[in-house]
């Protein structure tokens, strides 16, 4: 689970696999879907235009 806490929103994601792996060099890898759950518990009204998950590694 990661989770993320705003002044009035709390993004939590759940994955259904921690582990993704990726074969051949960054230009030469093909893509992966990540499977799980996104759970978005707003305490006052908001407006949320969008939302965009953007994985990095290190």
């Amino acid at each position: 689970m990661i989770s993320y806490l705003f002044s009035n929103v709390t993004l939590d994601l759940f994955v259904q696999s921690d582990t993704l792996v990726f074969h051949g060099n960054q230009d030469s890898a093909s893509s992966k879907l990540l499977f799980g759950k996104v759970i978005l518990k707003v305490t006052k009204k908001t407006k949320i235009s969008s939302l965009r998950v953007v994985a990095s590694c290190q």
